[in-house]
């Protein structure tokens, strides 16, 4: 039921123009749209405030809160998307702190709606921006409008239809830049992870010839796996991500600033090689003499026992190994990273695993045999692995 003592006014309609928007349908995609455009407006609203009131350190009490927009219906004619301000006029918030609701001027929200529109089309137009736009606010229009593509665009509408604006893309970029060296787009890159640095939580993608970062940060665990293991197999194994990036004013990828997807985007059969079920099942099929008319074959059991133990320390962490028979009819697991080399000779009968780590610039080598009659056996082959992990 709706509220009896809060009205709805019409604020700015935005009319999205393109092919997705035929129909009068908005996709989901670009709902983020308009609360981006909801925190714009806010920001040159708080902008002006605090030019108004110099002697202010913050604003009014409710301020925020009385500027609240909501979308209600689609309207025909591309998509064309209203955006009702709620108007509550019990609003604790004490006119004479803070000019609201004059119906003789317009508030400081108005004001701020009125200001973008006018920079969005002095930079459609090439033309200077409006003195009074805070330049403070531009990495706002990072966020807004971040989802349009290159044969989109917002035509953006006061409520009496005289001050209108048309953002695209272009506009966009041009309005990040007045103040920022770079601006964000969506952004999908495909390559080599050359560096993983688990201390300054960054890790490289190597795109062409440039090396682009990305943090670690607010990764999952399923995507800091497929980076660590496309890092220690970097020449067959590559990564998609997708997400935000940063560019510079050529549309220059400069950096991964937020990562949504990452995952292998190597040919199947790369990755196939490091999956330990078919290669386990590949090593089954070793029968009697299969080196050179000598080797024994790898026990049932002893596969089965390698695959639970291969499992565990997977979903501890630890990368995906190369696996080799050895004539003995056991099976051993090698890592390459760079500037070292480990290995580690799984033994069912004594269910015991014997690595061996050297650093292949010094010479230097750790030797360990670990028990992985527990969990805590496990956690010592990984944190063996580790210490050799860039």
């Amino acid at each position: 039921m709706a509220d009896p003592k809060t009205d709805l006014q019409t604020f700015v309609t935005h009319v999205l123009k393109g092919a997705r928007f035929e129909g009068h349908s908005v996709p989901l995609s670009v709902l983020p749209d308009f609360t981006a455009y909801r925190d714009l407006v806010l920001e040159i609203a708080r902008a002006l405030f605090f030019r108004d009131h110099p002697e202010r350190q913050r604003v009014p009490k409710g301020f925020e809160e009385s500027f609240d927009l909501v979308l209600r219906s689609i309207g025909e004619g591309s998509a064309v998307a209203p955006l009702e301000r709620r108007i509550r006029p019990n609003l604790s918030v004490v006119p004479s702190q803070l000019p609201l609701l004059n119906a003789r001027a317009p508030d400081y929200f108005e004001q701020a709606r009125d200001v973008a529109n006018k920079t969005i089309e002095a930079m459609r137009t090439n033309t200077p921006a409006p003195a009074n736009f805070p330049l403070e606010a531009v990495r706002y229009f990072n966020s807004f409008g971040r989802t349009l593509r290159d044969d989109e665009s917002i035509e953006i509408l006061g409520p009496d239809k005289s001050n209108t604006a048309i953002y695209t893309k272009k506009v966009r970029k041009r309005l990040v830049l007045l103040r920022e060296s770079t601006y964000e787009d969506a952004v999908e890159i495909t390559g080599h992870i050359v560096h993983f640095d688990t201390q300054k939580r960054t890790f490289g993608l190597l795109d062409g010839e440039q090396t682009i970062t990305g943090s670690l940060d607010g990764l999952s665990e399923e995507q800091l796996r497929t980076i660590r293991t496309a890092a220690v197999h970097t020449e067959v194994l590559s990564v998609r991500a997708s997400g935000t990036g940063a560019f510079d004013s050529l549309d220059r990828l400069v950096r991964l600033v937020t990562i949504k997807d990452l995952t292998f985007a190597e040919d199947e059969n790369l990755r196939e090689e490091l999956d330990v079920d078919k290669r386990l099942a590949e090593l089954a099929d070793l029968g009697e003499g299969w080196f050179d008319g000598s080797g024994a074959p790898i026990p049932p059991r002893s596969l089965e026992w390698l695959a639970s133990s291969l499992k565990r320390a997977e979903a501890g962490g630890l990368q995906r190994p190369y696996l080799y028979p050895t004539p003995e009819g056991m099976v051993q697991a090698e890592w390459s990273f760079p500037g070292a080399e480990v290995s580690a000779l799984f033994d069912a009968d004594s269910n015991s695993v014997s690595c061996v780590g050297v650093h292949t610039k010094s010479g230097a080598h750790r030797d360990e045999d670990i028990s992985l009659l527990d969990t805590s056996g496990i956690e010592r082959l990984i944190s063996f692995v580790g210490r050799f992990t860039p």
